[in-house]
């Protein structure tokens, strides 16, 4: 059995405050880079007033990225993501002065995160990640904003394991979002913040490897991803 080397991560994960975007098979390994590129969607997601009311959701916001990651050691990585997002939003009560859809424009999205094994048991381990993505300055035009800013902040808890080439896992995860625009108000934030995700990684060949994955009850969504590790 091989424990965590690091208490950075465990006071990350564990506590939960620190900083979404998937999380992935997390496998690091020090001293390698590794290079690729992920995409996915929010299909659905509750956004709410400060006082609680649901009043709108994302209909849809769809991301794809360059990641590059570093291995610290073979237990903890650092990474960032580097790429475009579009966001779409959808009123449901008049509350907010407009309803229906509202298709929004593309625009630069980024983020950062910290992954890594908490705890190796050999056949299984515990992983954990923290992760913040953001994507700025949407056009809203049918409803007239002209600078919507997204973030979000996630951390996350999986078990995962191995079967032949095939890396399943299941988590739980903790996350927060919130937009913010000029010209409306008030700001939006998630409804709803706990949440599970299942996925699967994959070797590919040599040092290729991808995943797939889903993310549930706080948010609908679905992504994946390929890298190589050099």
């Amino acid at each position: 059995m091989r424990k965590l080397g690091t208490g950075l991560l465990a006071c990350v994960v564990l506590a939960g405050t620190a900083l979404a975007s998937p999380v992935g098979w997390i496998h690091p390994e020090a001293g390698r880079f590794g290079v690729g590129g992920e995409v996915g969607a929010i299909t659905n997601r509750d956004l709410e007033w400060n006082s609680g009311n649901n009043v709108a959701e994302i209909d849809q916001s769809v991301y794809y990225v360059g990641r590059i990651g570093y291995g610290l050691t073979d237990q903890v990585e650092i990474y960032g993501r580097l790429g475009g997002a579009d966001l779409d939003l959808r009123s449901t009560v008049g509350g907010l002065g407009w309803t229906g859809t509202a298709g929004g424009s593309t625009e630069f999205a980024w983020g950062v995160g910290l992954q890594g094994v908490i705890y190796d048991a050999g056949t299984w381990n515990l992983a954990g990640d923290a992760n913040y993505f953001a994507h700025n300055s949407h056009t809203l035009n049918s409803i007239g904003v002209n600078d919507a800013d997204f973030w979000e902040w996630q951390v996350g808890l999986q078990a995962q394991t191995q079967f032949d080439q095939f890396y399943p896992y299941l988590g739980v995860k903790y996350s927060d979002a919130n937009i913010q625009y000029t010209n409306l108000s008030p700001d939006l934030e998630a409804d709803d913040n706990v949440g599970v995700y299942v996925g699967a990684g994959f070797n590919l060949s040599g040092n290729w490897s991808g995943y797939l994955e889903g993310r549930f009850v706080d948010e609908t969504s679905f992504g994946g991803g390929v890298q190589y590790r050099f």
